[in-house]
């Protein structure tokens, strides 16, 4: 199994989200991430590369979960926030963060992470209790129960709201600075 930088946990179960009510014990592959003090983890097909992070432009009129837009290999995608999207403070961009190039549904976006940290197999099974959901609770696939507490499994396909969507939709076909545009 290939495994980010940091440290590797043990593998164990993982149960899907509530509103996926059969249960399996089929493993599956998710990659591991840092953001503050949550560990969280998307499945492997929605992760398609990892980088350094590195500067970008803003998105004017952007939703807010949108922290700016960059040129990544000729394609102009969406940096998410992953801090406000789960409430938490807000950090700058420091040389050690990492960006995850993922799919969220149809579209090709990046992901502000502090660290990565694996790559691991985890079998599914239901989520215990209510209680035990993080913030923004509507966009997990899953958990795990790990040696060292719960790993949330999020799906991207979920991380914005139609009407985020749509927004981000118009911001993007806006016309973009000179720094976005490729060249031909």
């Amino acid at each position: 199994m290939a495994h980010f930088e940091g440290e590797a946990a043990a593998n164990s179960g993982v149960p899907p989200s509530p509103t996926r009510a059969a249960k399996s014990s089929e493993p599956v592959e998710v990659a591991v991430f840092d953001l503050g003090t949550l560990r969280f983890a998307l499945r492997i097909e929605d992760v398609q590369e990892l980088t350094h992070a590195f500067a970008f432009d803003p998105l004017p009129n952007a939703p807010p979960v949108v922290s700016g837009v960059a040129n990544f290999r000729g394609r102009v995608l969406p940096i998410f926030d992953l801090r406000r999207r789960f409430q938490l403070p807000p950090r700058a961009l420091r040389a050690s963060d990492h960006f995850v190039v993922a799919r969220a549904g149809r579209r090709q976006v990046i992901l502000h992470v502090e660290r990565a940290l694996e790559l691991r197999s985890l079998a599914l099974s239901p989520i215990d209790q209510e209680s035990d959901l993080p913030r923004a609770a509507e966009l997990l696939a899953g958990t795990a129960q790990v040696e060292d507490g719960v790993l949330f499994i999020y799906d991207l396909s979920r991380f914005l709201s139609q009407a985020e969507g749509l927004e981000l939709d118009r911001a993007l076909s806006a016309p973009q600075p000179e720094s976005l545009e490729v060249s031909g």
